[in-house]
C-alpha cells in the first residue's frame, strides 16, 4: 500500500465497546477485560506504540502508573520488539465530557519514552508538548539511533 487511502476514515472511525465481555473473563478471581494501543505508527519493522493519557495537572503519567494489564502487555510488546519496539507515553487535557476528539497532534501535553533493553524497562524524564511532533517525527526517520535511546540524557537512572 503506498499509503492511507481514505484519511478522512481515521477521524470518524467508531469507538470499541467491550463491556458486554465484563464477567466473562478472569485471571484467577479477578475479572479481565481487553486493552488497547491508542496508536501504532510501524515502518521497516520497527514500531511506535503511543498511549494517550488525561491528566488535569502539568504533571504526566508514568508507565508505573498505568493499568496492570496494559503494563504488562506493552513489556511484553516492548521485550518481544527489542530496540525494534518504543512506547510513547502521552498526556493530554481533553476532559471525557468535551464535545471533541482528542488530536493526537496539538492536543499532547507532554510525554515521555519508554524503551526495554536488557530485560529493564527504561522510561525517560518527562517531556514538553513543543517536541511531541519533532520526536515522532525523528524516530520514523532514524530507526538505526533506536538501540541507544536510553543512553541519551534525558532518561533517569532508575530502572524498573
Amino acid at each position: 500500500m503506498d499509503g492511507i487511502k481514505e484519511p478522512a476514515y481515521l477521524r470518524h472511525s467508531l469507538a470499541l465497546d467491550h463491556t458486554s465481555w465484563t464477567g466473562l473473563l478472569r485471571s484467577g478471581k479477578s475479572n479481565i477485560i481487553f486493552s488497547d494501543i491508542d496508536a501504532v505508527l510501524e515502518r521497516n519493522q520497527h514500531f511506535i506504540f503511543c498511549e494517550f493519557k488525561y491528566s488535569s495537572t502539568d504533571k504526566g503519567w508514568t508507565a508505573w502508573e498505568l493499568p496492570q494489564g496494559q503494563l504488562i502487555t506493552y513489556l511484553q510488546l516492548l521485550a518481544t520488539h527489542g530496540d525494534k519496539g518504543i512506547l510513547l507515553l502521552a498526556t493530554h487535557n481533553v476532559h471525557a465530557d468535551a464535545a471533541r476528539d482528542i488530536d493526537t497532534l496539538h492536543d499532547v501535553t507532554g510525554f515521555s519514552i519508554v524503551v526495554h533493553r536488557d530485560g529493564v524497562l527504561l522510561e525517560s524524564n518527562e517531556m514538553p508538548a513543543s517536541k511531541w511532533q519533532s520526536f515522532i517525527v525523528w524516530a520514523n526517520e532514524n530507526h538505526h539511533q533506536w538501540p541507544g535511546l536510553h543512553q541519551q540524557s534525558w532518561f533517569s537512572t532508575g530502572a524498573h
